[in-house]
């Protein structure tokens, strides 16, 4: 079920509600509230970016490297 922002046309009251479309579709029908339209909010990042690359990680790295012709792989 999505997250819907509404009006109350009574109280002027913004709100978020986690509805079904049905029960979107009902409320605003209803007379009672409107739905209001706006950017979807969107993740840009996850995970630490001050996090270090393990040293395992690198010495793989650094052994394909080594070992395949034409590797261009910058190790962190």
């Amino acid at each position: 079920m999505p997250t819907y922002t509404f009006k109350n046309t009574n109280t002027e009251e913004v709100f978020d509600k986690f509805v079904s479309i049905s029960a979107m579709e009902e409320m605003v029908g209803s007379g009672d509230f409107v739905q209001i339209i706006g950017a979807p909010q969107i993740v840009a990042g996850v995970g630490n970016p001050h996090k270090k690359t393990p040293e395992g990680f690198k010495d793989i790295l650094r052994n394909v490297k080594a070992t395949q012709p034409g590797a261009t792989m910058e190790i962190p």
